[in-house]
């Protein structure tokens, strides 16, 4: 088994983020008109105040290359009487048995 890599996303990986979103829509049985799509997701994730922000977890395939496993998208707010918070939207991966 490789070893797994936790690292802040990049505009980069927003397609990558985007497939394993969709599948992860999918097997949440949310019909597809509802949510956003992949411009979407790179136009709010990036700028000087993006609205979200992501993680990625990577892994070495057999082929030695670098692939996106899963995905973490949250975004920070305050609370008045919280004060700081942030939240955690949406956790995906991909199977163990499939590729992005």
């Amino acid at each position: 088994m490789s070893d797994i890599i936790v690292r802040k996303g990049q505009i980069d990986d927003v397609p990558n983020l985007y497939r394993l979103y969709k599948k992860l829509l999918t097997s949440e049985k949310v019909i597809p008109d509802n949510v956003i799509d992949e411009e979407a997701l790179l136009r709010n994730s990036s700028g000087e105040r993006p609205y979200f922000e992501f993680i990625v977890a990577e892994v070495t395939n057999e082929s030695g290359n670098v692939e996106m496993a899963g995905f973490a998208m949250y975004f920070y707010q305050f609370s008045s009487f919280a004060g700081r918070v942030i939240y955690m939207e949406e956790i995906g991966r991909a199977s163990c048995r499939e590729r992005v």
